[in-house]
């Protein structure tokens, strides 16, 4: 059996620094900038270094610094496996790529925020990140939501409690679902950024909509249901209507893409659960003139969905004898996937979509004077 993999949990304390997330953000924004303007080869992937700043009230070494060596170690001998630092101030939660864990201070002070040297603080470790990406913000609820997919490996591999839990920082913690963040898949709806462009680019109005669709919206069984990129693009494209829906000079095309990405996310999720109850023959489709198991080919483009959900009898039949929702998914979903492929391509490449089609699709997806297609999604498999 493949032992599990290990990642941390840190708190960011806002009597550091001003704000110390942002220090760390704006550090990692230039970083990638730069990297965006120099040849591949002539300069390393952007990064910026998070250093544990040791309590003036602690006199002992950490009491697990052996378990961060082991880890620091691990991440050296498999560069390839993804580990992250989750950072909360109890308010937000966001998650890093954590790329390297070293016991001294880094001389690499274009990678550092200034904070530190001004402040002359001691660290017991720095954590080297490649990128950033929030989770949740100004959402208490949902942080403590969010952190009971962590188990706390040092206190009998419990889910971590913001409350009584957060001791012997940083935690190290495991997953039972193995989420990554930063795969391929994860970041294919980005189109080529970064996730720290990305949450800058859409805001902290985000962070607030999704709240608002998990409590008022679709509700907290459909919000846990869904995949965490379907629930940020949900929440930009919502974000950004209520603001700009009565503007009738605006370009519908940018939320007429978040909704397409959702889409296009949480579609790939509901396939990839009901193909896991498949047999192989029952998995396979034509996917670019080549034959697949879909269990395990990448995540399928919305036209590649439309059309293995559309045009290929043996797996639509085989989901629709599940019956329930993934009979709606086979019969009358597949349609709808080719419609949202349609609009994507060309808001995607100029077209300028008008207001009524973007708030149809709003409307089916959040179930605005109907069922919610994002539901019935979060239901299948």
């Amino acid at each position: 059996m493949k032992p599990p993999v290990h990642h941390l949990l840190a708190l960011w304390n806002p009597t550091y620094a001003e704000d110390a997330l942002e220090e760390h953000l704006r550090v990692l924004l230039a970083r990638v900038q730069e990297w965006r303007a120099q040849p591949a080869d002539d300069i390393d992937d952007p990064y910026v270094w998070w250093g544990l700043i040791k309590s003036s009230n602690r006199q002992a070494p950490l009491p697990h610094k052996d378990d961060l060596r082991r880890l620091a170690e691990a991440i050296e001998a498999d560069p390839e496996s993804e580990r992250h630092l989750y950072l909360t101030d109890y308010r937000s939660l966001v998650v890093a790529e954590l790329t390297e864990i070293v016991f001294e201070e880094p001389n690499d002070t274009a990678h550092i925020p200034e904070y530190y040297g001004r402040n002359k603080y001691l660290c017991d470790c720095w954590f080297r990140l490649g990128d950033i990406r929030v989770l949740v913000r100004d959402d208490l609820p949902g942080v403590i939501r969010e952190l009971r997919a962590l188990r706390n490996t040092r206190y009998h591999d419990r889910p971590v409690s913001l409350y009584g839990g957060m001791v012997e920082l940083p935690l190290v913690v495991r997953r039972d679902d193995d989420q990554e963040w930063f795969s391929d898949s994860e970041m294919a709806p980005l189109e080529g950024k970064f996730w720290v462009e990305s949450d800058r680019e859409r805001g902290s109005a985000v962070g607030r909509m999704m709240a608002e669709l998990r409590d008022n919206i679709l509700g907290a069984r459909c919000w846990d249901a869904l995949a965490p990129n379907t629930r940020t693009f949900l929440a930009s494209a919502e974000a950004t209507w209520r603001d700009r829906s009565q503007d009738a000079g605006h370009d519908f095309s940018g939320i007429l893409i978040d909704l397409a990405r959702a889409v296009e996310v949480q579609t790939n999720v509901a396939l990839k659960r009901l193909l896991k109850t498949l047999p192989e023959k029952e998995r396979l489709a034509n996917v670019s003139g080549r034959t697949e198991d879909l269990l395990q080919f990448r995540s399928l483009t919305l036209g590649e969905l439309a059309h293995v959900l559309g045009s290929e009898p043996t797996l639509g039949q085989a989901i629709a004898n599940k019956k329930g929702d993934a009979e709606w998914f086979a019969v009358s979903w597949p349609p709808v996937v080719a419609q949202v492929a349609g609009y994507r391509n060309a808001a995607g490449h100029g077209g300028t979509e008008r207001r009524k089609v973007t708030g149809a699709l709003r409307a089916r997806l959040l179930g605005i004077g109907c069922e919610s297609d994002m539901v019935r999604l979060g239901r299948v498999g």
